[in-house]
């Protein structure tokens, strides 16, 4: 589908923002729990409204009885000053009141935390939220009878707030260390305000990547020992509105799940580079490059196009220097990948040979898990070998820990990446640790990712369009090692500021979609209900 067209009205955003708020408030209330709060919230408002009321006429009572008695000024001054201080103040502090985090009031359907105290009423004891919206009820009230002239300021303030103070609960499935790259810095820009962040954990032990990710989210739930039906069941039962599939057709995904439609929306993103093929998918988030719109027919799902890139890469957090170019130190031309092994196919490697046949002396390094076996290391050097290519030229090692594969690229001046299926994280790694990347862009999405990465990070210029093109790209930035070398000590900054790691703006992008998603979710359920 195209990208998506705002309305530009107030009126027409109004209306559409308004139709939001009424669909959570239908969904929510549809759950019994959700019910009895609300009741429970209008009788304990009422009952405590009276005492509040009670405790205005008294304050009054107090300053008339000081000033017709003669009593001293300081007395009536005191009452008054009490009082004008508990209803002004409240309406400063109105101004702030999205910014609160008071998840469990942000979530509830009314959008309670617009009530514009509530900062000021959750600090006064120890009540939960509940008691804290009850006596933001009661003061609003008591303000209002004792005080009419305030009465304007507070309906507009309750007004824009529960308007456009929504929140939406998004919920993401299927995490991996790959993933956890490109959604871990998202996560903490999320705005709390318009985001209540969950996640659902499919992994049966926990590890580093879960403890990380556990901290950022409002809340957690292990599903791993839940089939199908009882996830959905448990998805319904959360009031989850937004479902993000994070894994596609990846091992441990929960497509069955998905499969159920137990939320409202449902998309994929991140994790997996195509169509999940469900009817049950809304939305596949993408952008101009790997999903470009002549190629909307080939997907399931309705595609998203995020305005930058669909990645937002998080710079790794370890004391890695980028050292200075190793063909400037005495070493040879060294090119090197650290792509997984099974995207090296035979006409990778015969291109990749070309490009070394090209430039004499030169070096191919490669790294993956896969070379700890014998077998496919012998596959490698045989291939290359029947091009002219001998093991002498190879340096191939076995996978480490994450730091030590980032401490690789510097014993290489260029990355290559292999197609049709390139790289993600390692072009976004390789570009951290100095290291310019060619890639070939490719005819479908696994083929485009790298594209989206070095454009975005802004250095299209290692993109080609043909093998001649990555030959010659390969070769040409070989010759010239005064650039290599400039590359080598700019690049990591020239990453970290461009928007490929500006997580604030890709995360505000983001919730557009999610944004943009419910909305058409509710002009649909509007038709729905007029046919």
């Amino acid at each position: 589908m195209a990208d998506v067209t705002r309305s530009t009205g107030i009126a027409e955003q109004i209306r559409l923002v308004a139709g939001l708020r009424w669909q959570i408030l239908r969904n929510s209330l549809r759950k019994k729990n959700n019910r009895l709060d609300l009741i429970g919230l209008i009788f304990a408002g009422f009952f405590s409204g009276i005492f509040v009321l009670g405790l205005c006429f008294a304050f009054y009572g107090g300053a008339y009885f000081c000033l017709s008695k003669g009593r001293p000024g300081w007395m009536a001054l005191l009452f008054w000053g009490i009082f004008f201080f508990w209803q002004v103040f409240p309406v400063f502090v109105a101004g702030f009141g999205a910014s609160f985090e008071f998840r469990t009031l942000l979530r509830f359907p009314l959008s309670l935390s617009a009530f514009y105290v509530i900062g000021l009423a959750y600090g006064l004891a120890d009540f939960s939220a509940i008691a804290s919206v009850c006596w933001l009820l009661s003061m609003t009230i008591g303000a209002t009878v004792a005080k009419p002239g305030i009465l304007p300021a507070m309906v507009l303030i309750v007004t824009v707030f529960v308007l456009f103070n929504v929140t939406l609960a998004v919920c993401f499935l299927g995490f991996t260390d790959r993933v956890a790259h490109f959604i871990e810095n998202v996560f903490r820009a999320h705005d709390r305000s318009a985001v209540e962040l969950c996640c659902y954990s499919t992994k049966q032990h926990a590890d580093e990547v879960n403890a990380r990710l556990k901290q950022t989210a409002k809340g957690w739930r292990e599903i791993e020992a839940l089939n199908d039906d009882e996830a959905a069941a448990q998805v319904r039962d959360d009031g989850i509105d937004i479902l993000v599939d994070l894994s596609g057709h990846t091992q441990g995904n929960r497509l069955g799940m998905f499969a159920r439609k137990p939320a409202p929306v449902q998309c994929t993103w991140l994790g997996y580079v195509g169509t999940t093929g469900l009817a049950t998918m809304d939305y596949l988030i993408g952008d101009r490059f790997v999903t470009p719109a002549e190629d909307d027919r080939f997907y399931r799902e309705a595609v998203y196009r995020l305005p930058g890139s669909y990645l937002c890469f998080n710079p790794p957090a370890v004391p890695i220097e980028t050292a200075p170019l190793p063909s400037l130190q005495g070493a040879p031309i060294t090119f090197g990948s650290c792509n997984s092994l099974y995207k090296l196919t035979e006409h990778v490697l015969d291109l990749w040979a070309s490009i070394l046949l090209a430039v004499p002396g030169s070096r191919l390094l490669l790294k993956n898990y896969h070379l700890t076996k014998p077998v496919f290391a012998d596959q490698i050097i045989g291939r290359l070998a029947q091009s002219g290519v001998g093991e002498e030229r190879l340096l191939l090692s076995d996978a480490a820990p994450r730091d030590e594969i980032l401490a690789t690229y510097n014993q290489i001046d260029i990355a290559l990446d292999p197609f049709p299926y390139g790289g993600g994280t390692t072009t976004a790694e390789a570009l951290w640790m100095g290291v310019p990347v060619i890639t070939w862009r490719g005819d479908r999405f696994v083929g485009r990712v790298s594209e989206s990465i070095l454009t975005t990070a802004g250095v299209s210029e290692f993109v080609a369009t043909s093998a001649e093109d990555y030959v010659d790209k390969a070769v040409n930035l070989a010759a010239d090692l005064p650039r290599l070398a400039a590359l080598r000590a700019g690049l990591r900054d020239r990453v970290v500021q461009s928007p490929l790691c500006d997580a604030a703006r890709f995360t505000r992008g983001l919730e557009d979609a999610y944004r943009t998603m419910w909305t058409r979710w509710c002009d649909a359920g509007e038709q729905r209900g007029a046919a």
